[in-house]
C-alpha cells in the first residue's frame, strides 16, 4: 500500500498569507474586488481552507484592519522609545507612523 503525503500543517503562515493577500487585493484592485474566492486563488489555498482560518469575508476584513492596527501600535511603541524628549513623544510617534 502507497503511503499518503502528509504535509505538515502551518496555520500561523496560512493565516498571515490570507491577510496579506487581503491587503494586496484591496490596494491593488479594490474593495469591489475582495472576494473569498480571489484571495484563496491569489493565496494558493482553496476556499474551504479560508473559510477554515476565518468564517466570513467580514471576519477577514476585520483581521486585516486588526492587524494593521497591531503592526501601527508597534510601530508608535517603537518610535516613543527612540524619542529623547518625553513630552510629546507620543504625538511625533504618531504622526511619522
Amino acid at each position: 500500500m502507497a503511503e499518503a503525503h502528509h504535509r505538515k500543517k502551518q496555520p500561523e503562515q496560512v493565516r498571515r498569507a490570507l491577510l496579506d493577500c487581503v491587503a494586496a487585493i484591496a490596494t491593488e484592485q479594490g474593495l469591489g474586488a475582495l472576494t473569498i474566492q480571489a484571495v484563496a486563488d491569489r493565496a494558493g489555498v482553496t476556499k474551504g481552507g479560508l473559510l477554515h482560518h476565518f468564517d466570513s469575508k467580514q471576519a477577514l476584513i476585520e483581521a486585516v484592519f486588526a492587524d494593521l492596527l497591531e503592526k501601527l501600535d508597534r510601530q508608535i511603541d517603537i518610535a516613543i522609545d527612540a524619542d529623547p524628549q518625553p513630552t510629546g513623544s507620543f504625538t511625533r510617534a504618531y504622526i511619522r507612523a
